[in-house]
């Protein structure tokens, strides 16, 4: 699974979690200009039908300004080979 996001110089630290398995510990999504960029997040198992995708602030870079902001462009799936 990749998540486009951006970064900005107001955006936060997260914890992205896909239905209950945590895929990023403590992402940073600071940075002095905007960008657009992509986190990949390795394999996840999707059920059909509803699936959870959770984000959760811990916090900010010391470098931020403190607005915690977080920004999710798309989610990239790929079924895996087996």
């Amino acid at each position: 699974m990749t998540l486009g996001i951006t970064k900005a110089v107001d955006y936060g630290i997260v914890r992205i979690e896909v239905n209950s398995q945590t895929m990023a510990e403590s992402l940073d999504m600071h940075n002095p200009t905007v960008i657009a960029a992509e986190a990949k997040l390795g394999a996840c198992r999707l059920g059909r039908g509803k699936n959870t995708l959770k984000v959760t602030i811990l916090g900010a870079n010391l470098s931020a300004v403190k607005s915690h902001m977080f920004g999710l462009d798309y989610i990239l799936v790929h079924r895996r080979s087996e």
